[in-house]
């Protein structure tokens, strides 16, 4: 999954399994409304997802909160980092610490 999509769709992608709006992923991104939505229907097109429920799920199982994660530490972002890691439903919490194991 990570090869398939850009940084931007990567980016966009973890505002997702934040559970943030289109509105508040612009925000956060930078980016206008309609190039938000834009970059969700490409995404969603890459990993054929039906919806945003997907491609955070997608997201969880491929481990790109970890990437997230490690890449808003290296960027000095603790607070974005926690905030991804500590959003998650537990049920994904504790798939993602068993598959490590």
């Amino acid at each position: 999954m990570r090869s398939l999509l850009a940084p931007r769709e990567l980016e966009y992608a973890k505002h997702v399994v934040n559970g943030e709006s289109d509105k508040e992923i612009a925000r956060g991104m930078n980016l206008t409304l309609s190039s938000v939505k834009s970059t969700g229907r490409r995404v969603r097109w890459k990993l054929s997802a039906e919806n945003r429920t997907e491609v955070a799920v997608h997201a969880i199982r491929e481990g790109l909160v970890a990437i997230c994660l490690m890449i808003s530490l290296l960027n000095g972002s603790a607070e974005n980092a926690i905030r991804v890691n500590t959003r998650l439903p537990s049920a994904a919490r504790t798939t993602q610490t068993s598959r490590r194991a």
